[in-house]
């Protein structure tokens, strides 16, 4: 009992305090069981939310393999296009700013015509297994409710702060069971479509300003001339990063995205950012980071549409853009009705590797491949009576090439013939002076003695001094009337060159005729005029014996368009005047009376016709380069007075019978004046000119020369640098086409009635529809690539470029292309590839961005100047001018009327159609004086001219490989089809910079499918 009873106290007491102490444990224990309890509802809602994230990852992931495919299907080719949908009015600076919708569009052969499907770049309900649709034309399409769906099956997101939200289809992931348990909506952005800050803009015109390239950088030098705007002309040198040293479009005039920015970069501008983006682009290391390169503080503050308030902010977020990869592609024939069916799609033809084959071959090749592509092209002749496509194609080779010979056919003469346009004179006056010595009497015959010396003017027309060698022809088909024994005899006959007593002389006999010999070492600077002596021919023709009388008087007649003459340079012959003498008084040119002197002289290409018809003379502009080809039996050229009408050693003015008379200013046959030839240029002076008493008159080369040796003075542009920067200096190309002027005709004949210049019209009148093909009108012309084109080869009034047809003479943009032009390596200039670095999408950019490619003071003709009355001067017998400076054809801001037209005229097949853009009153924009302060009094060349669109063109394309996307991923509790309004239990919203890189090329520079990837550059929530 003891024992029990000792324990029992200790007991009781360790019951007394277990109680409270069961209580807290069991207290304790419920805590325990209910926080496990929590603890495991916390981890099955965290392991649910964590599923729910993953799959809406997943879904994000899912929709950029989609885009993935897309990219890779349709990427893998060098003819894509990518393009906008139709939008609002994207040139209205007050518009909302939309979302931009983007299509891939392919273009395929169907028939003799060619189809398109447009892919759209977002996430859509259209049919998933073609995602596409299909028309006949290329068009902007109208993003709508069969794209988008209704709107509560339709996703809404914010991209960029700016843009109203993106509204796109959602697009269902489906479980086995087939219902929704995540979807995804995705949006493409066009980073092509902003300037590249790592290569737009440059600062290399002195205090920080932005510089545009001109046609000569210092000198006149053919190393120094750069034809090509719009490209950096210092050459290529890859880096490491694979990016250019030398950004090639840099030119780009990034400086006007800034508000108030005009043609000339003025660093002091407030809000100009040019030198800080170029002083900074190592900074550019992503996307986003144009504002902080560009030294952009906080706070970045929007207005209510999303737009940063701060003005030079602004302009950089919403119009650059980093880290856009640069790529090779090969130029193809674009998909367009334009083209035959055969070449569409195929290689263009590079024009450095043509350059480098032997000249004949060249010249077959690309006249070749002219009439295969285009087949209409050659109905731009008219009356053009040689082989017109070999004669452009010369032409192009000879102003490319690096030597001065001229790229001509044996014979300068018939269907086949063609002649090329190099750093050679041509033939501008020609005297055939005619000194009668009198009658001699030896070994018991008389003799009558004569002498004749050829004069000719050469005049270098190009903007490259030449040197070289010349050659004449002897042509003289004057014939002695009857004066006993020498009856009938012709100056020319070889039996009387070729007999010693009769003739003495140097001529070198040829095939066809005599030839003075060789003159060696012409020179001439670029625009001068300067007439050569020939070595004397003598005669002595036996007339009788001595005892033979002679007449008094007695003729020398030349019969119409008998003579002519022809020019070697370096042994080619390159220029000929096939007729040179006007048919005289009963049919004759003579000397009565025994006159001891006399002149005939000839300015090709100017005036010839029916002697003493009246209205039957065809007027020309007198252009040398087209003298080769009026050539008309029925018609020659015509002969001029001498000394009167005949301007020694300066630009050609028939002075006697027009402006001594004081009638001469409105007659075309009265002036030669390049400043009113269709493609311009410039007038140099005269100044004094000889008259019919002046004693130097047996001399012309005696007259002092008139030294204009100003190199924008010339009207022939040639680079002679030994490559093609780009298919655009193809505009430099004479332009032989022979169409009959339209005005002041006789309504009955339709002959020109008086050779008078209407009041209403200070050039040569363009080919305007239906103008009939002559024989007997031409000159002036150069290929009208990024000008108006003449009406005849153009298009109706319309918005749409596209429409642009085969003879447009920008169409051969479509079939060349320079390779990588600017590189050292002749391979890479020869080769099947161009480089696509910085250039911007003509088919998506802004209006801003365009603005830049076109904008800034016109620099590629150093003599641009201003009419200030079309009254001529005495003193120099030509309008006078000054110097004037003019810009890209504004509204309000700077080149804001080029920008509208540009995106007006879209969608594009290829940049070539930016020749054709209007603005909104169907005027072209490219090229047009009516667009410009003081319009049609500027005068300047076609280089000039062309230099806006040549601009633009460097620096566009019509596809892009550079992309942003914007992805949104969904996890939804799971939902039958149709899934108009889930449950979404977790979302992912993330953008991907990315590369549609074509990989490795084939050898042949074509696409290799199985290499072509998708990289991303960058990616990150939003």
């Amino acid at each position: 009992m003891e024992h029990y009873n000792s324990h029992l106290p200790r007991a009781r007491a360790a019951a007394g305090f277990a109680l409270p102490a069961v209580l807290i444990i069991t207290g304790a224990l419920l805590i325990l069981a209910v926080g496990s309890l929590m603890v495991v509802g916390i981890e099955r809602s965290t392991a649910r939310s964590f599923v729910d994230r993953n799959r809406a990852d997943l879904a994000v992931q899912a929709g950029l393999e989609d885009i993935r495919a897309l990219f890779n299907a349709e990427t893998s080719n060098d003819d894509f296009l990518v393009m906008e949908a139709l939008r609002p009015d994207p040139t209205d600076p007050n518009a909302d700013p939309v979302a931009p919708y983007l299509f891939i569009a392919r273009g395929e052969r169907a028939g003799n015509g060619v189809k398109y499907r447009h892919v759209p770049l977002f996430s859509n309900k259209i049919n998933s297994a073609t995602n596409k649709i299909e028309s006949s034309t290329l068009i902007e399409q109208a993003v709508d409710a069969k794209f988008i769906g209704p709107d509560l099956e339709a996703a809404r997101f914010i991209t960029q702060p700016y843009f109203d939200d993106a509204k796109v289809a959602w697009l269902p992931v489906l479980d086995s069971q087939g219902k929704v348990t995540a979807r995804y909506a995705y949006w493409v952005e066009d980073l092509q479509s902003r300037l590249e800050a790592k290569t737009a803009g440059n600062v290399k015109d002195g205090n920080s300003a932005h510089k545009r390239f001109g046609w000569t950088e210092g000198d006149a030098s053919a190393s120094a001339r750069f034809p090509a705007p719009g490209i950096n002309p210092d050459p290529s040198d890859i880096g490491p990063d694979g990016r250019d040293k030398n950004p090639p479009l840099d030119p780009i005039a990034a400086y006007l995205i800034t508000t108030g920015a005009g043609p000339k970069d003025d660093p002091n501008l407030e809000g100009a950012f040019n030198s800080d983006l170029v002083g900074n682009r190592l900074a550019l290391v992503s996307p986003n980071s144009v504002l902080a390169a560009a030294k952009i503080p906080p706070p970045l503050t929007r207005d209510k549409l999303g737009r940063l308030t701060d003005e030079k902010a602004r302009g950089l977020e919403e119009n650059f853009v980093s880290s856009v990869m640069p790529y090779e592609e090969q130029p193809t024939v674009p998909f367009s009705t334009a083209f035959a069916a055969a070449v569409i799609g195929q290689p263009k033809l590079n024009l450095n590797a043509m350059l480098a084959m032997p000249k004949p071959q060249a010249v077959d090749s690309m006249a070749e491949w002219i009439d295969k592509a285009l087949p209409l092209f050659k109905e731009r002749k008219g009356g053009f009576p040689d082989d017109y496509l070999k004669t452009l194609a010369a032409g192009a080779l000879d102003y490319a090439d690096e030597d001065s010979d001229g790229t001509a056919s044996s014979s300068l003469m018939g269907s086949n013939s063609y002649r090329g346009l190099d750093a050679y004179p041509l033939m501008s006056e020609i005297v055939l002076h005619m000194n009668y010595q009198g009658v001699v009497e030896k070994d018991g015959r008389k003799y009558l003695k004569w002498q004749f010396i050829l004069f000719v003017e050469l005049w270098n027309p190009t903007n490259i001094k030449v040197e070289g060698n010349a050659q004449f022809s002897y042509e003289n088909r004057g014939t002695i009337s009857a004066i006993g024994a020498g009856t009938g005899i012709r100056f020319d006959d070889p039996d009387l060159l070729d007999d010693p007593i009769q003739a003495t002389h140097y001529l070198l006999k040829g095939p066809d005729y005599y030839w003075f010999p060789q003159r060696n070492n012409v020179e001439l600077e670029p625009n001068e005029y300067r007439f050569y002596a020939n070595v004397a021919v003598d005669y002595e023709i036996d007339v009788g014996s001595v005892g033979t009388t002679l007449q008094n008087t007695f003729t020398v007649t030349e019969p119409l368009g008998a003579s002519g003459i022809s020019m070697k340079w370096n042994g080619v012959e390159v220029d000929r005047n096939d007729k040179l003498v006007r048919q005289g008084v009963s049919g004759t040119d003579y000397i009565t009376n025994f006159k001891r002197e006399e002149g005939k002289a000839n300015i090709p290409g100017h005036s010839y016709g029916t002697y003493n018809t009246n209205g039957n003379y065809k007027n020309n502009m007198g252009d040398p380069r087209q003298a080769l080809y009026l050539r008309d039996p029925a018609f020659p050229l015509s002969d001029n007075a001498y000394p009167d009408n005949v301007s020694p050693n300066r630009r050609n003015i028939r002075n006697a019978s027009i402006y001594r008379g004081g009638i001469g200013q409105d007659l075309v046959y009265g002036r030669i004046l390049p400043a009113e030839w269709p493609d311009g240029g410039h007038n140099v002076p005269v100044l004094s000119i000889p008259s019919s008493s002046d004693p130097k008159g047996y001399n012309p080369a005696s007259y002092a020369r008139v030294l204009n040796s100003k190199e924008g003075h010339a009207p022939t542009f040639l680079s002679n640098r030994g490559r093609f920067f780009s298919a655009s200096e193809l505009g430099r190309i004479f332009d032989p086409i022979m169409f009959q002027p339209k005005y002041e005709r006789n309504a009955d004949t339709n002959a020109i009635l008086s050779g008078r210049m209407p009041s209403s019209q200070t050039s040569w009148p363009s080919v305007e529809q239906n103008t009939p093909p002559s024989p007997f009108y031409g000159g002036g012309n150069t290929l009208r690539i990024g000008r108006p084109e003449h009406p005849n080869f153009s298009k109706p009034a319309t918005h749409l470029p596209n429409l642009m047809p085969q003879n447009h003479a920008a169409r051969l943009l479509d079939l060349f292309h320079a390779g990588k032009s600017r590189s050292e390596n002749r391979s890479d200039r020869e080769g099947n590839t161009v480089r696509i670095e910085g250039h911007i999408n003509i088919n998506t950019a802004g209006k801003d961005i365009l603005r830049a490619l076109a904008g800034g003071n016109i620099e590629m003709d150093p003599r641009l100047s201003r009419r200030s009355s079309d009254k001529h001067q005495a003193s120099t017998m030509a309008p006078p001018v000054s110097d004037f400076t003019v810009s890209a054809p504004t509204r309000e801001k700077e080149a804001d009327l080029v920008a509208e037209a540009i995106i007006r005229g879209r969608p594009y097949h290829s940049a070539s159609e930016l020749a054709a853009a209007l603005d909104d009153q169907g005027r072209p924009v490219f090229g047009n004086k009516e667009l410009l302060p003081s319009n049609r009094r500027i005068n300047w060349s076609d280089a000039a001219a062309e230099e806006l669109f040549a601009r633009v063109y460097n620096s566009s394309t019509v596809r892009s490989r550079n992309f942003r996307i914007w992805i949104v991923g969904q996890s939804v509790s799971p939902t039958e089809l149709p899934a108009s309004n889930p449950e979404v239990l977790s979302e992912v919203r993330r953008s991907f910079t990315v590369f549609a890189d074509p990989g490795e090329r084939n050898a042949d520079g074509t696409i290799d499918p199985t290499k072509t990837k998708l990289t991303i550059i960058n990616e990150n929530d939003f």
